[in-house]
């Protein structure tokens, strides 16, 4: 499965194309409703469940959110044995499976489980019930969900909104006519809190709920991970290639790095790459005489032989200490 590329115009105040989609916008918000009047009794969980979402399709850095939470329920010794849980997104799988990273690949489960894999166990599951009961059973004691703002089958103890401080909620408009996958104000009564990454560039914070907490954040990038098949001594510039939501990102962290990109190759959200791709991106590369980068969501997705460079990033939150003071007050007593 392969998502779709982020249209530009959800990011711009005025467009014909806002304007065409609006009415099926309408449709979209009224099968919400439908479906989510409809749906039965969410399942309540007897682990706590902290669930990480975002009110936008697209990347907003959402799982450096949660890999960034997941780091602080272990070093902070507020959960013994946590987990992942995940629907999965672009794998076959349909769960519930505990991920093993030895035997799952991202045609079975999807590129963010094997991932998140690296930091602590992942249950994948698009019924989320269902690997909320199996994460109970195998003696984890709180569940992080990557994604499931939108889905009221499991239960929530607990809800923060990721967003992007760049892009913000963009044309304000509810999908397909913009990035908003249900209206501003649902969203934000549901939130316990909100996570800005960046800076307010699109004026988030005026429009959130003052009596609700706000967790600044940064991405941090790493050192580059050098290829196998190459060394560190071969010459620049890059060639880089990736399938984020919104692939502009790493393109402006690599520039902000002073590197020289040679050229910049950008694929549908969780795009699974083919044979020919991998061939033409190598192709296209030789051709420039720079060597292939790309970031760890989409190298999870390659063959191990194939030679690429890999930008790791990271989440910092700007004041951990009230991230974790927040998390010790909601989860006391529930473990």
């Amino acid at each position: 499965m392969t998502g779709l590329k982020t249209p530009s115009f959800w990011y711009e105040d005025k467009s014909w194309q806002k304007n065409l989609l609006g009415p099926i916008a309408l449709i979209y918000q009224a099968g919400r409703r439908l479906a989510r009047a409809g749906a039965p009794a969410p399942y309540q969980s007897p682990l706590p469940v902290l669930c990480l979402g975002n009110l936008t399709a697209g990347g907003s850095g959402k799982t450096p959110a949660a890999i960034a939470l997941m780091k602080i329920l272990q070093e902070k010794s507020l959960a013994g044995s946590p987990c992942f849980l995940t629907r999965g997104y672009g794998g076959t799988e349909r769960g519930p499976v505990r991920v093993d990273p030895a035997r799952h690949t991202a045609v079975h489960i999807g590129d963010e489980p094997l991932l998140l894999a690296r930091h602590a166990p992942v249950i994948v599951a698009r019924d989320r019930p269902a690997g909320a009961r199996l994460a109970a059973k195998s003696g984890i004691d709180v569940i992080v969900m990557d994604d499931g703002f939108q889905n009221p089958s499991l239960e929530k103890t607990l809800s923060l909104v990721v967003i992007d401080g760049d892009s913000g909620f963009g044309n304000q408009s509810l999908l397909p006519a913009g990035p908003l996958r249900e209206p501003l104000s649902t969203g934000f009564a549901r939130a316990d809190g909100f996570i800005l990454i960046g800076a307010d560039r699109a004026g988030v914070i005026r429009r959130l709920p003052p009596e609700k907490p706000i967790f600044r954040a940064q991405i941090v990038s790493g050192k580059i991970r050098v290829s196998p098949a190459t060394t560190e001594g071969e010459p620049l510039p890059y060639f880089a290639f990736t399938g984020l939501g919104r692939p502009e990102k790493l393109r402006k962290t690599l520039e902000s790095q002073g590197i020289t990109l040679a050229a910049f190759q950008d694929f549908p959200d969780h795009h699974r790459y083919t044979a020919r791709d991998l061939r033409k991106l190598q192709e296209s590369a030789a051709r420039y005489g720079a060597r292939l980068i790309t970031t760890e969501k989409d190298v999870v997705k390659l063959p191990p032989e194939f030679a690429t460079d890999v930008l790791p990033i990271r989440l910092d939150f700007d004041d951990e200490k009230a991230v974790t003071t927040f998390l010790k007050r909601k989860l006391t007593g529930l473990i």
